[in-house]
């Protein structure tokens, strides 16, 4: 997942290193396909390939799904705002900038 239609823009990163160095774990049964961590806001949990994320039991439905891609998890890179509760995530020359010194409400 990384080009958009050729764009040149990723649409996913990867889900646990950046939760990590967010200071949050990540769990993940890859049996049942749930993944579950803490956010900004609460208890985060999805089954990879929804679009559907629940944050403390509301459910909140993004444009794109979270993806497993040779055994690693990818979710789009707004997850980080709109799910996580960081006060922005956008990609601009070339990097990825998660900020949550402004962080505030979902959507």
């Amino acid at each position: 997942m990384g080009e958009d239609d050729g764009l040149g823009w990723p649409t996913h990163i990867p889900l646990i290193p950046v939760a990590e160095a967010l200071g949050s774990e990540v769990n993940w049964n890859t049996n049942t396909r749930r993944v579950t961590l803490e956010g900004l806001n609460g208890e985060i949990s999805f089954i990879v390939g929804s679009n559907d994320f629940e944050v403390d039991g509301e459910t909140f439905t993004m444009n794109q799904s979270s993806e497993e891609i040779d055994g690693e998890l990818y979710v789009p890179i707004l997850f980080f705002r709109n799910i996580f509760g960081a006060g922005s995530a956008i990609f601009s020359g070339g990097i990825v900038e998660i900020n949550t010194e402004d962080a505030g409400d979902m959507f």
